[in-house]
């Protein structure tokens, strides 16, 4: 049985399910070929895809996608698969949040603060405060913006490990110096990609 025909034995609830075991298992190959193979269903479904709910199951497949994509290294693939995601249904704020942070990796600041303009309630516009500060080498900005996300953030522990690691970064070097404050930026894990929230 090929992988499609498997997934179309399956809903699109349970393909999202088995792909994030397969991440969380490190078989991220196995996780995009589900997510690729779920999407194909529904883009040939398209046309009966009028309800609501399948419209945001279509967008958390492709923040899924981009998420495994940043896993494995493929930046662009990430950043394009986030921005579809959130063209589809704009109030996934755990793929806002980390597209936002994708582009601040990758030097894209201005991108970042736009795609980060519509986070306003805690904990993800204190990270992205905290963020942007380190960005612009504010250090005591960062960690108090950093440290009130961490405290408000009670549903995903993955982003709070990462914010937690980059203040323990900050407090580990002296970050006066724009070349470790650099390095740390670097450091940012994107560990919270399997929870679509």
């Amino acid at each position: 049985m090929s992988m499609q025909e498997y997934v179309s034995l399956l809903d699109s609830e349970e393909v999202l399910y088995l792909a994030i075991q397969a991440s969380q298992q490190n078989q991220h190959d196995r996780a995009i070929a589900l997510m690729k193979c779920a999407l194909n269903e529904c883009d040939r479904n398209r046309a009966d895809m009028s309800e609501k709910g399948d419209l945001i199951m279509r967008a958390k497949l492709l923040y899924f996608l981009g998420a495994e994509y940043a896993e494995i290294g493929l930046h662009d693939r990430a950043v394009e698969h986030m921005r579809e995601a959130l063209e589809v249904d704009s109030t996934l704020t755990v793929c806002r949040f980390q597209l936002g942070l994708l582009l601040l990796l990758s030097g894209k600041h201005q991108e970042a603060e736009t795609v980060w303009s519509l986070l306003e309630a805690a904990p993800y516009a204190l990270f992205k405060e905290g963020l942007l500060a380190l960005a612009n080498n504010d250090v005591a900005m960062a960690k108090r913006a950093l440290a009130d996300g961490i405290e408000k953030n009670l549903e995903n522990s993955s982003i709070n490990k990462d914010m937690q690691s980059i203040l323990d970064s900050l407090d580990s070097v002296d970050v006066a110096q724009d070349t470790e404050a650099n390095e740390i930026q670097k450091r940012l894990l994107l560990s919270g990609y399997n929870k679509i929230q």
